[in-house]
């Protein structure tokens, strides 16, 4: 095997590099040569991977290869990501790729190969992050405090009187707070949408967060899809007392900035 390094340049700057393997020959020494800055190169294994750059923010599957992604600050202070494919059936690395940090905000077709993300074919344990719903008690689906769990005078109780409250021609009860708008209906919360950055999700999502935070609490088994000049990345939480729910960050395109935050019931 020998090794092909590609660079891509754009407006007369450096924007992608990517180092392979290619078939043709045996070179161990100039293989060898190859390597991160912590140190891992072509042919080191999955766990020398992990061992240096710990679990990666975004790992996916497709067909015969398996990448594992990793977000790096640049000096200039800006994000890329590091990425390296492995072989799916030898778990060695044969493939390393650092460019700018455009996971989000790019093709929405890429991005929902990554609803497989997070998950391990090589085995049975499974956790948040590698499950396509999040299997969490119902705390996960609170915003500003108050939960789709919560009652009509436990809302009164957590956020006191609303700033203003209006039933709509679907029956639906729209109470506005400071930083958030509940909205109920058959007497349950039916969702609840964020109106400030005041108002964070159980794991300190908040408006003005990066997806890129969001992806990381959140793990990579999100649903994508556009609206207007929004990308909206949504997760299913499969919730014990209430069924499905969905946990929606809607990013504004250009900047991976959440611009609002909402929590429903799936049937809503």
């Amino acid at each position: 095997m020998l090794t092909g390094i590609t660079v891509i340049i754009k407006n007369g700057k450096v924007d992608t590099i990517t180092a392979s393997k290619i078939t043709g020959g045996t070179d161990e020494n100039e293989l060898a040569k190859f390597k991160t800055k912590l140190g891992i190169g072509f042919s080191d294994s999955k766990q020398a991977l992990i061992n240096a750059y710990g679990e990666p923010d975004v790992k996916y599957t497709v067909k015969k290869k398996i990448a594992y992604r990793y977000r790096i600050k640049k000096k200039d202070g800006e994000y890329g990501y590091i990425e390296f494919e492995m072989d799916k059936k030898t778990e060695r690395i044969k493939r390393i790729e650092l460019r700018p940090d455009d996971m989000i905000g790019k093709s929405i077709a890429y991005r929902n190969k990554l609803k497989n993300n997070n998950q391990d074919s090589n085995t049975n344990t499974s956790s948040m992050n590698n499950e396509t719903t999040i299997n969490k008690s119902s705390d996960s689906l609170s915003l500003g405090g108050v939960s789709l769990i919560n009652t009509d005078s436990e809302i009164t109780s957590i956020l006191g009187i609303p700033l203003e409250s209006k039933t709509n021609s679907d029956g639906v009860t729209v109470r506005k707070y400071k930083d958030v708008e509940v909205h109920i209906a058959n007497g349950q919360i039916q969702m609840i949408v964020s109106n400030s950055p005041s108002a964070q999700t159980s794991r300190g999502i908040h408006e003005q967060s990066s997806i890129h935070d969001a992806v990381k609490a959140y793990g990579g088994a999100y649903e994508t899809s556009e609206y207007g000049n929004y990308d909206l990345i949504e997760y299913k939480v499969n919730d014990a007392k209430i069924g499905e729910c969905i946990i929606r960050f809607a990013v504004e395109k250009n900047n991976n900035k959440i611009n609002y935050i909402s929590i429903r019931r799936a049937n809503d």
